[in-house]
C-alpha cells in the first residue's frame, strides 16, 4: 500500500488484503478508505470473472 498527502488531499494505491482506515472524532470512528482484494468478496469475485479470468477454490 502507498499513501500519497499533498495539501488537503489524500491518494491511495491498494493491492491484495492491507487496509486503509481514516480515525476521526478523537479516535471515536474509524472510516474505511479501501477494500480487500480477494477472491471470495463478492465484488471482486464479479470483477475477475468480467475481466476473463477464473476462480478455483
Amino acid at each position: 500500500m502507498v499513501v500519497l498527502i499533498v495539501a488537503d488531499l489524500c491518494y491511495i494505491a491498494n493491492v491484495g488484503d492491507s487496509r486503509a482506515l481514516l480515525s476521526g472524532e478523537g479516535g471515536k470512528r474509524i472510516f474505511p478508505l479501501s477494500r480487500d482484494h480477494k477472491p471470495t468478496d463478492d465484488l471482486e469475485k464479479k470483477r475477475i470473472v468480467e475481466a476473463g479470468g477464473q476462480i478455483y477454490q
